[in-house]
Order: structure tokens, then sequence, then C-alpha cells
């Protein structure tokens, strides 16, 4: 189960970095955070587990949120293309693994899960990049330093907690609980990019954090 976690995880990867040089990043995120939607439905199928109208509405109320944040006018004037159809794809890649997740982690620790799955994607991922001619060396030492970040930060340590709290709860409110990432992209930018936020953006991170709230708060 962590191999085949690792080959989805590669696939979301690779598909989504793909979406991104295609279409508006901003576009292929939200796309990409349809996730939940198709967790929600294999959850149904695939797990037995029928997810409760309250996800549901949850889920429509926090996709929503993250589309006010990035700007429902973009949203409106985005066309389908090969770049929004890969971001589409790279969703359901990422619901797969949250739901393969809660099945590996029955029989798996949090770190050997999670060291098992980003060996095998990190392979599927260099196959990728040699077939695609994409190059692996040759970067600034400014890049360098990015892609270390990348690595430890969100990778490791996000992945780790990701993989830790899918051994305890749902993949369906795990799902929609992971789109508070948005939000928090939002918060980070005022540090990072100095970029102050937006009333839409605040707005959007309030109906974000609703829609959270619905799916997890218990009767």
């Amino acid at each position: 189960m962590a191999i085949i976690c690792g080959v989805l995880f590669a696939c979301d990867i690779a598909l989504w970095n793909t979406s991104i040089m295609l279409s508006k990043a901003s576009i292929s995120t939200l796309l990409a955070n349809l996730a939940p939607v198709w967790v929600g439905i294999g959850a149904l199928f695939f797990m037995k587990e029928k997810p409760t109208r309250i996800f549901w509405i949850g889920t429509v109320i926090a996709i929503s949120g993250v589309t006010v944040i990035i700007g429902v006018s973009q949203v409106l004037e985005a066309h389908l293309n090969l770049g929004n159809a890969l971001a589409i794809f790279a969703s359901m890649f990422y619901g797969a693994y949250l739901l393969t997740v809660r099945k590996g982690r029955v029989t798996l620790d949090t770190f050997s899960f999670t060291a098992i799955s980003m060996i095998s994607s990190t392979i599927v991922l260099g196959i990728i990049c040699l077939f695609s001619s994409t190059p692996l060396w040759g970067f600034s030492n400014s890049s360098w330093l990015a892609l270390i970040a990348l690595g430890l930060i969100p990778q490791l340590f996000g992945w780790l907690a990701i993989n830790q709290a899918l051994g305890h709860i749902k993949p369906t409110i795990a799902s929609v609980s992971l789109l508070s990432q948005s939000v928090f992209t939002a918060i980070f930018s005022i540090p990072v990019l100095g970029e102050m936020l937006a009333v839409q953006e605040i707005a959007g991170a309030v109906i974000v954090l609703t829609g959270i709230y619905l799916v997890n708060k218990r009767k």
C-alpha cells in the first residue's frame, strides 16, 4: 500500500507541476483542490463509508472559499485547456492517495509508511524526468536551496503530519481540512512575499475555515 501511495503521489506531483506551466497557477491550484470530491466518491464506492450530508455541504463551502481567495472573476474567465485538465487528473490522484493511505496506515507506522512511499514516488518521478528529458542538475545555488527547503519542510514534515493524521481520522475529513493550505498560503505571503491580504482573501479564508469546521464538528 505504501508503494502504491508513492506512485499515486508521484503522478499527482507530475501532473500538477505540469499543469501550472500550461495554465494559470491559480486556476490549476483551484482544480487540484477538488480532491475532497473524489475522496467522497471513492469512500462511497470503494470503502463503504457513506459521506454524510454535512461533509458535502462543508466541501462545497470550503471549495467556494478557495474560489473567493483565488478570485471569482479569474475562475469565470478561465477556459478548459490541457493545463486545467491535467490539474483535474492531479486532484484525482491526490484523492486516491488520501484514500489509500488509510489502508496502508493500518499495518505500518507513520515513519515507515512515509519512507517507503517517498522512495517509490522518487523513483517514479525520476523515471518520468528521464522519459520527458527533464533536467535534474545545472541549477543555480538559490534554486538548490529552494529545492532543499521544499523537500524538507512541506514534503518531509508536511507529509509526515498528514500521514500521521490519516491513521486516526477519515480521509473525507482530512481532504476537506487540507483545503486550509490555501488560507495559510495567503497568510505566509505576508512575511515571505510582502503581500498584504485583500478583503476578498480574508473573506475567502473565513469561508474555507467555516466549511472545515462544519466537516469536523461533533454533534
